[in-house]
C-alpha cells in the first residue's frame, strides 16, 4: 500500500487527474457491466427455463395414449425425435410406480433436471424428468460481459487521454513558465520571456500579469544597462605604467533614487541614454576620454595629448546646455559636475586603460559639495585656468584636502561671450542630430 502512494505522489498534476478519471471510469463500467450480466442473465434463463417447461406439457400431451397402451416404441421415438430438436438434452418417462420404461437422449453435468407430470382426464399416468441445457444462456451473457468490459476498457482509455490534454494545457503553459523564470533567475544575462499565449481562457490573466511582470523587468534592464555607462570601473593592471597629468571631468547623477520611483523605467532608460550620448559627443569634441565610472558618475580625461585644462570646462557647460535643450515632457535628471587637475597612471601600450586613485577621490569630494547643474573646480585646476580670458570663477566652499590642508573650491560663473556663442552653436548641432 505504502509503495501505490509512493508512487501517486511522485505523479504530476496531469498524470493525478488523469488516474483518477479513468479509475472512476473503469470501476464504474465494472460495476455497470456485472449488473448488466445478472440482468440479463436472470432473464434469458427463467425465459428459457418457461420454454421448456411449455415444451414439456406439448409433450405429455404428445406421449399421454402411448403410456396408456405401453407402446414403448412410440414413446421411445417420439423422445428421441424431442431432444433433436429441442433443448432438452435428455428424457425419461417413468410410470406411476417410478419404472422408466422410455428414455432418450444424454445427459451431461451442470444440467438442469426438469420433473413434469403426465395426465390423461385429471389422472396422473406417469412423470417425466427431463436435462435442460442453457448453455445457449450463458454464451449469449458472456458475450455481453465481454462486449460490456471491452467498451469500460475503450472509455476509460478515452477518458484517461482526455483528461490528460485537458490538464496539461493548463499545467503544460505554467511548467513552461516556470521553466523560463528558472532559466532568468539562474543566467540574468539571459532576457526573461513567456511562452505562447495559452488558448485556455482561464490563463489568460497569468499571461496578462506576467507579460507585465516581463515588460516592467525588461525595462528595468533597459535602465540598468543605461545606469551602467554613468556606473563602470575599467581597471586593468600592466607593468608598462607612467603617470600622466591631466584634467578630470566627474560627472554623476543626483537623483536617480527619485527618479526610479516617479517615473516609467523605459522612459527613463532612453532618457539616459541620450544624456550618455551627449556627455560622450561632448567630450569627444574638446578632445576628452570618456574613461572608468564608478560611483555613479562618468569620468572625462582631458590634456592626455596637449595640456589644455580649458576643454575640461567647455565639454561640462556643453553636456549641460545640451541638456537643458531637451523636451519638457522628459524626467528631470539632476547632473552634478567636478573637475580636478592631477596625476594618474597611464598605460604606454594601451593608453585607454588608466589608474586613479586619490585625484579621482578627490574629484567625488569636490562634487558632493557642489551644487546641481553647476560645474565645482578644485584649487589646483583653478590654478591652471585662472589666467584664461574665456571663463570667471567665483570661489565656494573650502574643504580639508587628503593632506589635512585647507583647500578652496571653485564654481563657474560665466564663459566669455565669444566661447558662449561657440557652445550654443555646439549645442544645436548635437542636439539636431538626435
Amino acid at each position: 500500500m505504502s509503495r501505490i502512494f509512493s508512487f501517486i505522489k511522485k505523479l504530476n498534476l496531469s498524470q493525478s487527474c488523469s488516474l483518477f478519471v479513468a479509475s472512476f471510469v473503469f470501476i464504474t463500467g465494472l460495476m455497470l457491466s456485472f449488473i448488466s450480466w445478472s440482468n440479463l442473465n436472470n432473464q434469458l434463463s427463467a425465459t428459457q427455463l418457461k420454454s421448456i417447461h411449455q415444451q414439456l406439457q406439448r409433450l405429455t400431451i404428445s406421449i399421454a395414449p402411448s403410456l396408456l397402451l405401453h407402446d414403448r416404441i412410440s414413446l421411445n421415438v417420439t423422445l428421441q425425435e424431442w431432444t433433436k430438436a429441442s433443448e432438452i438434452n435428455f428424457i425419461r418417462v417413468l410410470n406411476t410406480s417410478h419404472q422408466a420404461i422410455a428414455e432418450a437422449g444424454q445427459q451431461k453435468k451442470n444440467s438442469i433436471e426438469i420433473t413434469q407430470s403426465i395426465t390423461q382426464d385429471n389422472l396422473a399416468i406417469g412423470t417425466i424428468k427431463a436435462e435442460a441445457n442453457l448453455s445457449t444462456t450463458e454464451v449469449i451473457v458472456s458475450r455481453h460481459l465481454a462486449l460490456g468490459l471491452t467498451i469500460t476498457v475503450f472509455f476509460t482509455l478515452l477518458a484517461a487521454l482526455t483528461t490528460y490534454y485537458t490538464c496539461d494545457r493548463y499545467t503544460g503553459y505554467l511548467a513552461h513558465l516556470s521553466t523560463r523564470v528558472n532559466q532568468w533567475r539562474s543566467d540574468k544575462s539571459i532576457p526573461l520571456s513567456l511562452p505562447e499565449p495559452p488558448s485556455l481562457p482561464e490563463l489568460h490573466s497569468v499571461h496578462s500579469a506576467m507579460s507585465e511582470v516581463v515588460e516592467y523587468q525588461g525595462a528595468q534592464d533597459r535602465l540598468a544597462s543605461a545606469l551602467a555607462q554613468f556606473d563602470q570601473l575599467s581597471t586593468h593592471l600592466h607593468s608598462d605604467l607612467r603617470y600622466a597629468e591631466c584634467a578630470i571631468l566627474l560627472v554623476q547623477v543626483r537623483n536617480i533614487e527619485d527618479l526610479k520611483k516617479n517615473h516609467d523605467a523605459q522612459v527613463l532608460a532612453n532618457t539616459l541614454n541620450e544624456h550618455y550620448q551627449l556627455l560622450t559627443q561632448a567630450c569627444k569634441l574638446y578632445g576628452g576620454r570618456l574613461q572608468a565610472v564608478a560611483g555613479g558618475g562618468s569620468v572625462a580625461l582631458f590634456g592626455l595629448s596637449k595640456q589644455d585644462a580649458m576643454h575640461a570646462v567647455f565639454a561640462a557647460q556643453l553636456f549641460l546646455g545640451s541638456i537643458s535643450e531637451q523636451v519638457n515632457d522628459r524626467p528631470t535628471i539632476e547632473y552634478g559636475l567636478a573637475g580636478h587637475l592631477g596625476k594618474i597612471v597611464r598605460s604606454t601600450t594601451q593608453p585607454e586603460h588608466h589608474l586613479m586613485s586619490d585625484n579621482l577621490e578627490w574629484t567625488a569630494s569636490l562634487l558632493a559639495n557642489a551644487n546641481p547643474a553647476q560645474l565645482c573646480i578644485s584649487q589646483s585646476l583653478h590654478n591652471k585656468v585662472v589666467d584664461n580670458q574665456q571663463a570667471t570663477w567665483l570661489e565656494a566652499h573650502s574643504l580639508t584636502n587628503f593632506n589635512s590642508e585647507q583647500e578652496s573650491t571653485w564654481q563657474l560663473k560665466s564663459l566669455s561671450e565669444k566661447q558662449q556663442a561657440l557652445i550654443n552653436r555646439q549645442i544645436r548641432h548635437i542636439t539636431s542630430t538626435l
